[in-house]
């Protein structure tokens, strides 16, 4: 009888180490709870159509998706569009518009966090100074995560970073109808290493300018 406990117990134990083998990183310790929602994102052409995760006030969730996405499973929301700062207002790019990318600094965020750091916020101010130097100029901010955490909460994680990043914009006077805001989760990291400071270096908010093709003008130096 001991016998067949024992030989269960490592068939068990065998059939456990099957199924946790090639997993992610599950370190997940400390990841704040989000409800699940249907629409992530999945459609080509970028952001979710629909309403996205609820953001913990009974509003309905997130508004619509970005059309300036890059993709699948990608989620985007609008900042502004009218005075009051409406969020289904789209942000459209004109045809003769150029991007341009790496041209300001990352902002980083803690661990499981949507909030601007101190010496990040200075970095933004810089933003909001090239912008308001420049209003035919548009941008977009993309949310980005590191590994850890299911897909799903890391689209709604990098999207609340981006619309800090965006808010932050606006109320240091950048017109909130030049915005856009974007989550790609944990879809692009800058580095696949598994280490603290690789998944550091992966919980950020990029800034993709958009400007006219015609004119020269002076862009910051990074």
């Amino acid at each position: 009888m001991r016998g067949e406990l024992y030989i269960k117990a490592v068939a068990c134990a065998a059939l456990l180490g099957i199924v946790g083998m090639g997993c992610k990183s599950n370190d997940t310790a400390g990841l704040t709870s989000i409800p699940s929602f249907a629409g992530s994102g999945n459609k080509p052409g970028g952001g979710n159509p629909n309403t996205g995760p609820g953001n913990g006030n009974d509003t309905g969730g997130l508004p619509g998706g970005n059309p300036n996405g890059n993709g699948p499973n990608t989620t985007g929301t609008n900042v502004g569009g009218t005075d009051n700062g409406n969020p289904n207002t789209p942000l459209t790019i004109p045809e003769n518009f150029q991007e341009q990318r790496d041209i300001f600094e990352r902002v980083h965020f803690d661990y499981d966090s949507s909030e601007l750091r101190p010496g990040d916020q200075d970095l933004v101010a810089q933003v909001a100074q090239h912008l308001i130097q420049n209003p035919q100029h548009m941008l977009l901010v993309e949310g980005h995560c590191d590994e850890r955490g299911t897909e799903e909460y890391n689209l709604s994680l990098g999207e609340r970073r981006a619309l800090t990043v965006a808010e932050e914009l606006v109320r240091l006077g950048v017109s909130a109808d030049r915005l856009g805001t974007q989550s790609l989760g944990e879809k692009v990291p800058l580095s696949e290493a598994d280490s603290k400071a690789a998944r550091a270096q992966n919980r950020r908010g990029e800034f993709v300018l958009f400007m006219p093709m015609t004119g020269v003008v002076e862009l910051p130096q990074n």
